[in-house]
């Protein structure tokens, strides 16, 4: 039985089929409000905000569309959805450049509104922990990187003052090594709780896809997999921080890498073109993710049993610069 959803939804403009709709939303636990226009719905939204909206767009003027963009700078985390007949799909897209979610293509079910609802509310929650988790890594990171410069120094100052070939320095150099490994790992948790500073740039996904994958094939980091690329010819540019997602993509690699056997291991990227968005899909031939660390893959330091030297980090990482992109990782 499907749970009861507490919040406001604030539907604006529509007929007697989404005024129908209202008892069966209240009776799943919503508050529901309704605006007949663009005006009514920012007043009432000022007044009092919404958890989410349902716009209706059949009767709806290009500059009526603006609402969308408005409300996404009172409250850019208010999802709003659209309602739609199919010969408004054109409208639709419009809409989802200026910020819109989803749409529903009229006449819907209340369970698919209600699914919408449901898994926009499970990305908010999600979300607001992994906001909390990036700080502490910021915080952890800092606290753990003073110290270790200090002890780094030392290491460095009585290596110089060590005798070739004697055990101690042999010992310091070991030392200077796993200080040197923990602090990529500081280096990768600063880099999970700073809000990075993006350099755009049009990029086009399949040459910077194809340039990552030739990268760790030259590094010697592909092993066993071979990579395949699925990708329209006629995509338009991405405006996006090349460096920044090419290392997510990196880490997506690498992921699959370890999660692929010799010798048959493959990799598939898609690249599907959306109204607002480019969606990039990685499948793998894998063993998988078992389905109770679905939820927990994006976490630091998590692994289902990764090869030596992966340190869980890099997903974290991905998800971190994607959501600086205003993307997702899923």
């Amino acid at each position: 039985m499907s749970t009861k959803i507490s919040g406001n939804l604030l539907i604006v403009g529509g007929d007697k089929n989404l005024e129908d709709l209202v008892p069966i939303l209240e009776t799943s636990g919503l508050r529901v409000r309704r605006s007949q226009d663009v005006y009514a719905a920012l007043a009432s939204f000022e007044e009092e905000r919404a958890d989410w909206i349902l716009l209706e767009l059949s009767g709806l003027e290009e500059e009526d569309l603006q609402l969308i963009p408005t409300l996404q700078r009172l409250a850019p985390e208010v999802p709003v959805f659209l309602s739609l007949a199919l010969e408004h799909r054109e409208t639709a897209a419009r809409a989802l450049e200026l910020g819109a979610h989803a749409y529903l293509l009229r006449p819907f079910y209340p369970a698919e509104l209600l699914s919408l609802i449901r898994n926009s509310h499970r990305m908010q929650e999600a979300r607001g922990s992994f906001d909390d988790l990036e700080a502490l890594a910021g915080g952890v990171a800092h606290e753990i990187n003073n110290p270790l410069t200090i002890v780094t120094g030392w290491i460095q100052m009585l290596l110089r003052k060590s005798e070739e070939d004697s055990r101690e320095k042999k010992a310091l150099e070991v030392m200077r090594k796993e200080c040197d490994r923990i602090a990529s790992v500081v280096s990768d948790l600063q880099l999970v709780g700073t809000r990075f500073s993006l350099e755009r740039q049009p990029t086009h996904l399949a040459k910077l896809i194809k340039d990552t994958a030739a990268e760790l094939e030259a590094e010697g980091s592909l092993h066993h997999l071979q990579v395949d690329l699925d990708v329209p010819h006629d995509l338009p540019p991405v405006d996006l921080d090349m460096a920044q997602i090419g290392r997510t993509i990196k880490e997506i690699i690498r992921n699959a890498v370890a999660a692929t056997t010799a010798p048959d291991g493959r990799l598939r990227v898609e690249v599907t073109p959306q109204a607002n968005c480019q969606i990039l899909r990685f499948i793998d031939n894998g063993r998988g993710i078992r389905p109770e660390n679905l939820g927990r893959v994006i976490l630091p330091f998590f692994t289902e049993g990764s090869k030596e030297g992966r340190r869980g980090v890099g997903l974290a990482l991905a998800r971190a610069i994607n959501a600086g992109h205003g993307g997702t990782l899923a």
